[in-house]
């Protein structure tokens, strides 16, 4: 038997899972970090001016899209459905779901973009109704820039779900990371030649890179276009996703209108909102989300076979639970204004910018400590 055969037989333990939250908190600190140099960057050169809002409401489409058709689809279906069949004796079969999961969304996400592309200035009107005819129209112009991203961005994901499966953590960790990276080398090099809309094709270039980055990993896997829409794995994954679908349907919903009413509050609205945003999501990946992810192929193989007396899960509560609370608790008296220029007007300060970022987020201490636990639970 050889040594990886003996790894993927082994039994999960709280050493995998806590080196595994090791990997995926260093790359949500890389992504963090370059998070913010990202913001700054965009702040420095475009400010909180309506076209940034423009640009916010452009970007939110392929998030959309690819919270409802993959991001819901990665946790409730996709790591659980791939975890049994990821023994080295069912290797094969994983490698043909994998391919029938891959050649469905490849077609799925390219009617999508083909279609959002030709209703683009109805896409904007729906996030961005309060915006004036000329700030319509560069929104509807970088949704077509950003559109064929969803693509990239569901692959990605489908991918990056493969390889959690396979506790294979180190490259999907930094795709966040290098997403941003490509978000700031187009700001910085293209700024000037074609302005506001740089920050679009630095979307459309992470959305490749994210995925590029993790094809090494990809090594031993045999991949071969089918729709086979017969397999019973495409059908519990369909069952699996189609109870988680119908919130997310809802929430995304609530994010349009949420969108469509910021815009009727100024230009600039939508950027102050956006950079509060920032402030508030920055703690929250930092430790829950790597932990949750760590964690999720052992909950999937454990809710797949009889319960043991030694459950390593149970015994990360506690740790868990004493690293998020105090750390979580020092966010919350930490003055909101304090980082506010590093969004808004860093190094050009201004005031009235970070003054509006900062009445964006009304009760921000109380909500920072509350997402970041129930992440890891939920």
């Amino acid at each position: 038997m050889t040594r990886e055969s003996q790894l993927a037989e082994a039994p999960p333990s709280t050493e995998g899972i806590a080196k595994a939250a090791g990997i995926l908190s260093l790359g949500n600190v890389a992504s963090r970090v370059l998070g913010l140099v990202r913001e700054t960057v965009k702040a420095d050169l475009f400010g909180a001016s309506p076209e940034v809002s423009a640009f916010v409401v452009a970007a939110q489409v392929p998030t959309i899209i690819y919270d409802l058709l993959i991001g819901g689809l990665l946790s409730a279906a996709l790591v659980p459905v791939f975890s049994d069949y990821a023994s080295p004796e069912k290797r094969r079969e994983l490698w043909h779901i994998f391919s029938i999961v891959v050649s469905l969304a490849v077609v799925i996400l390219s009617l999508v973009v083909v279609l959002l592309e030709l209703f683009a200035p109805q896409v904007a009107w729906v996030l961005g109704g309060g915006f004036d005819a000329q700030l319509q129209a560069v929104t509807t112009k970088m949704i077509r820039i950003i559109l064929p991203a969803v693509l990239f961005f569901g692959l990605s994901g489908m991918v990056t779900g493969l390889l959690y499966t396979l506790k294979r953590f180190t490259y999907p960790a930094f795709g966040a990371a290098i997403y941003n990276a490509g978000i700031i080398t187009c700001a910085l090099l293209l700024a000037d030649k074609v302005s506001i809309y740089s920050l679009a094709l630095g979307i459309l270039l992470g959305a490749m890179l994210q995925l590029a980055i993790q094809l090494p990993d990809l090594r031993d896997v045999r991949f071969a276009f089918s729709l086979d829409l017969s397999h019973p794995a495409l059908r519990r994954i369909v069952g699996l996703y189609l109870p988680v679908v119908l919130g997310l349907v809802i929430s995304q919903i609530g994010i349009a209108i949420d969108r469509n009413l910021a815009s009727r509050t100024g230009g600039e609205s939508i950027a102050w909102m956006q950079y509060a945003t920032r402030l508030i999501q920055l703690p929250i990946g930092l430790v829950s989300a790597a932990i949750s992810l760590a964690i999720l192929p052992t909950l999937s193989q454990y809710g797949s076979t009889e319960p043991s007396e030694q459950d390593p899960v149970s015994n990360l509560q506690s740790p868990i639970s004493n690293t998020l609370l105090p750390w979580a608790s020092r966010w919350c008296w930490w003055p909101s204004s304090q980082p506010l220029s590093a969004f808004s007007s860093w190094p050009h300060p201004s005031w009235p910018s970070s003054i509006s970022t900062a009445t964006s987020t009304p009760m921000t201490p109380f909500k920072r400590p509350w997402p970041s636990a129930t992440t890891c639970w939920a």
